[in-house]
């Protein structure tokens, strides 16, 4: 097992920041009812007699999905009246930067997301989370699960996080009026994507719908293009020591990158919109733009902000690449976006473990797949075809590769993702952007 370098050292240089944050929110609605028999039951642990607060930090801002959580906590207040639940749905983008200090506080917030990988891990390390094996191991509970799911939250044999929002992918989102319009075909290969992008570019429509401000959303490509062409092993030689992120695919993949953004295959002004206020997706809508590299979040979002482009989206894997180590079927996301932890520092973890049972329930799975999500559950039923199509390319996956600015540290991933979005802006060469990320790896291993 690679080394890790504890949090603790990290947040508690920036503890004064918590007080802002820890015990904000508003509080939830009382709801109701038990988990569903086949969730797998309560914890069996809440005090029924005793009044106390739960506070869970999320990233579920939009009205819609903060709505699912709300019903969750009516059903659970239903059975626990005396439990008051302070919500706080905090931004994407700013969730970290909030978090690392507030769990370093006296007063952090008793459960909250993360996105596995290496701040899952480090919060573990620095001893700041609950173990959940216990939880998750009593009457079979983790069998509800899909197993990838439950390996993302897996470190040192033991599950740090409930995989409860949404099974998640990097696909290509795209206009099927217009693959039809200029006769392009779904591209298998990246050079059938390349000449898909030729054919657009040639008509005026940007190839790629990109808005990289916030610079998570340009890794996409990048990860795609390493994975395909090392594979999963390249990923995980590097990590362990054994190869590095400065080897030969990584490079290459910055090669094949910076020639996609010389043939101006992306929007112009890619590193200054904003995908999280949707404006890259509005490039899209408008036939201005032909594809759309994102997370599957994005099917919930796009079926309600625009469901007459919902009625002409398809959907379409990464393509294989010729001379390639890696398996064309293979993603990047995660298998259950978004897990709940407990914090060591919650006066109440049973309570706390069954709140987030409720989270996931058979009600909260049928709502959530209504909503346009694939929730990290077995025998999810699906009755949308584009979120099948979805289900089918994560199901036909056999490696999942977690986002790299989730699986690494967060010192290493703001390295790494400032480096990505310099060498979008072809400031760094191919080596000197994957010397980046292998230095600040490097150094973070050896603290």
């Amino acid at each position: 097992m690679k080394k890790r370098n504890k949090v603790l050292s990290i947040i508690m240089s920036i503890l004064l920041v918590a007080a802002v944050f820890a015990g904000c929110g508003e509080a939830a609605t009382s709801s109701s009812g038990s988990p569903d028999a086949s969730s797998g039951g309560s914890s069996g642990g809440a005090d029924a007699d005793k009044s106390f607060e739960l506070t869970i930090w999320h990233v579920n801002t939009d009205e819609g999905q903060n709505q699912l959580m709300l019903n969750s906590y009516k059903r659970f207040n239903e059975k626990y009246p005396n439990i008051k639940i302070n919500n706080v749905p905090v931004a994407s983008d700013a969730f970290e930067t909030k978090l690392a200090p507030a769990i370093g506080s006296d007063n952090p917030p008793d459960i909250f997301i993360t996105w596995s990988g290496g701040k899952l891990f480090t919060y573990a390390d620095a001893d700041k989370i609950v173990d959940l094996t216990p939880y998750m191991d009593k009457d079979g509970y983790k069998d509800r699960f899909l197993d990838g799911a439950l390996s993302q939250a897996t470190y040192k044999d033991k599950l740090w996080g409930v995989p409860v929002e949404n099974t998640t992918a990097g696909v290509f989102f795209y206009d099927k009026e217009l693959f039809k319009k200029y006769n392009v075909e779904v591209p298998k290969t990246y050079d059938e994507l390349t000449a898909a992008c030729e054919t657009f570019k040639a008509a005026g429509i940007a190839p790629f719908a990109l808005g990289n401000k916030f610079q998570w959303p340009g890794q996409q490509y990048y990860m795609y293009l390493a994975l395909r062409l090392g594979g999963a092993e390249a990923f995980t030689d590097a990590a362990e020591g054994k190869g590095a992120f400065n080897s030969e695919p990584f490079v290459k993949a910055y090669e094949m990158l910076q020639d996609m953004i010389k043939k101006d295959y992306f929007n112009k002004g890619y590193n200054t919109l904003d995908t999280d206020a949707g404006q890259p997706k509005q490039l899209l809508y408008s036939g201005k733009a032909a594809m759309y590299l994102n997370g599957t979040w994005e099917v919930q979002l796009i079926q309600q902000e625009n469901p007459d482009f919902y009625d002409r989206m398809g959907v379409f894997g990464f393509p294989s690449i010729e001379g390639g180590k890696g398996n064309a079927v293979d993603v990047a996301g995660t298998l259950g976006d978004n897990f709940y932890s407990i914090s060591k520092a919650c006066a109440h973890p049973d309570e706390a473990f069954e709140l987030i049972q409720y989270l996931i329930d058979d009600t909260s799975v049928q709502e959530r797949t209504d909503a346009g999500k694939i929730p990290p559950v077995k025998g999810v039923k699906i009755s949308d075809p584009i979120q099948q199509e979805v289900l089918d390319i994560v199901n036909k996956a056999e490696y999942v590769q977690l986002w790299y600015d989730q699986y690494f540290t967060a010192e290493v991933a703001n390295k790494f993702l400032q480096a990505n979005q310099s060498a979008y802006a072809l400031e760094l060469t191919p080596k000197q952007a994957a010397d980046v990320l292998q230095k600040a790896y490097e150094e973070d291993q050896n603290k």
